[in-house]
């Protein structure tokens, strides 16, 4: 239990603390604050980038279904690299299976996940980590609960001399209902999407597959944007896809399906976490006072 709470404090805190502090207004951001963005390519070349993906364990990326469909036949022509570019900690790792949600069709946008397992896991440095997903579904639309997320992506640039051609950007997306996203754009959300807009951008396809936060977790998988930066972006929900997510990865997922399925409906705070973190410490200092 302790163990737990740690790790979700360890990790959830640090990236709610970069994420609030950090410029999100169409920014670049450094690999170190959001130390989980990977990039998946087709083969090994930095020219190679099909779309993003976010470490949610050290061998395991969640990403846009469609993206790894439409470019690969099997786990064989994909690579994994996270770490700062050129760098000392810059790893790449050989994906080992392409795990596909089995309602996924590309032509609907339905379910548009996927999980890909690496041969050999990633190592923690300060420029690889992970993210942590909710442990809670919602039970409403995500802006109930969340006025923005944050979208996280991988962009290119003319290569200079000894650096990466690679970018990290970030973009602050306002979550819209449901019904008003389909009005700007005829594409049917259902309870298993939402789309947020941004000033002057929107996600594109390089961008698929890239995370969108909130309050430092993971609630969205980019699936569409473009063409035009006044069109929504709009992302495949996490938080419904979380039994998805564990009958896939089994026993390296640290949440269990039974605590989420106790009737909470919402993913805790950090007031929340530290409270409960508090009571565990005191308990045990309780018991050992009765040794």
């Amino acid at each position: 239990m302790v163990e737990k709470i740690m790790k979700y404090f360890a990790v959830g805190q640090f990236l709610i603390l970069q994420c609030a502090s950090k410029d999100l207004n169409n920014g670049r951001i450094s690999r170190t604050d959001f130390p989980f963005l990977v990039s998946i390519r087709k083969g090994t070349e930095e020219s190679s980038h099909i779309c993003s993906g976010s470490l949610i364990e050290f061998s395991w990326v969640l990403t846009a279904a469609h993206c790894v469909k439409k470019h690969v036949s099997n786990s064989n022509d994909i690579y994994i690299f996270a770490g700062e570019p050129t760098s000392p900690e810059e790893q790449n790792r050989k994906a080992k299976e392409i795990h596909f949600h089995k309602n996924f069709d590309h032509g609907q946008y339905l379910s548009d996940i996927a999980l890909i397992s690496t041969e050999i896991p990633f190592m923690k440095k300060s420029s690889v980590g992970l993210c942590p997903i909710p442990k809670y579904v919602m039970p409403d639309e995500i802006r109930e609960s969340c006025k923005s997320v944050c979208v996280l992506s991988i962009e290119f640039e003319a290569p200079k001399l000894n650096q990466s051609s690679t970018v990290l950007m970030s973009s602050k997306h306002t979550i819209m209902w449901n019904r008003e996203c389909e009005k700007i754009r005829r594409h049917t959300l259902t309870k298993h999407t939402f789309c947020g807009t941004s000033k002057n951008m929107t996600a594109c396809s390089l961008d698929t597959g890239g995370p969108a936060l909130c309050e430092g977790t993971i609630y969205g998988v980019i699936y569409f944007g473009c063409p035009h930066d006044a069109f929504p972006s709009y992302f495949t929900r996490v938080d419904r896809y979380l039994k998805f997510i564990e009958e896939v990865m089994g026993t390296d997922t640290y949440l269990s399906v039974e605590k989420r399925s106790q009737g909470y409906t919402k993913s805790p705070h950090t007031t929340t976490v530290l409270i409960t973190l508090f009571m565990v410490l005191i308990g045990n200092v309780g018991s050992m006072r009765h040794v």
